[in-house]
């Protein structure tokens, strides 16, 4: 599917709804979102993929279990 380019304005609204309506883990439509929405929700599952591996080693680091 073609996108139309988006202007700065038009860019930062759709990053603040993908950051407002989508939860990370969440499916993510590639063929009907618009690429800067696709990709915000992409950083969405990286930062929260981060912090869950984060979480999990300092979980472990507190117990002596570090892998």
């Amino acid at each position: 599917m073609l996108f139309r380019e988006l202007n700065q304005a038009e860019a930062v609204a759709f990053i603040e709804w993908a950051n407002d309506n989508y939860t990370a883990g969440d499916d993510i439509d590639r063929e009907w979102w618009h690429p800067a929405i696709v990709q915000q929700c992409d950083r969405i599952n990286q930062l929260a993929d981060h912090a869950a591996r984060l979480a999990h080693y300092d979980h472990a680091t507190r117990w002596g279990n570090v892998r």
